[in-house]
């Protein structure tokens, strides 16, 4: 599972280049290392862009297989 965080379209790509750097550094401390690996989760983080480029891959996965198995919302 992943984890990733949002923000609005328009948000200033300094901003978001600013906080990338801020969450890489909370994710390196050994601290934050160790209290992940207490719930069973691995820290990994990517860029945004390769994030953004998840995200997508699996909004089109995830759309086939609705579609291939006909599910509706109810």
């Amino acid at each position: 599972m992943r984890f990733g965080l949002y923000a609005p379209g328009k948000t200033p790509r300094t901003l978001i280049n600013k906080i990338h750097r801020e969450i890489v550094l909370i994710l390196n401390l050994q601290e934050t290392r160790d209290a992940m690996l207490v719930e069973g989760a691995e820290v990994v983080y990517t860029t945004p862009e390769e994030f953004d480029k998840f995200q997508r891959a699996e909004i089109v996965k995830w759309t086939q297989v609705i579609w291939e198995a006909k599910l509706q919302a109810q």
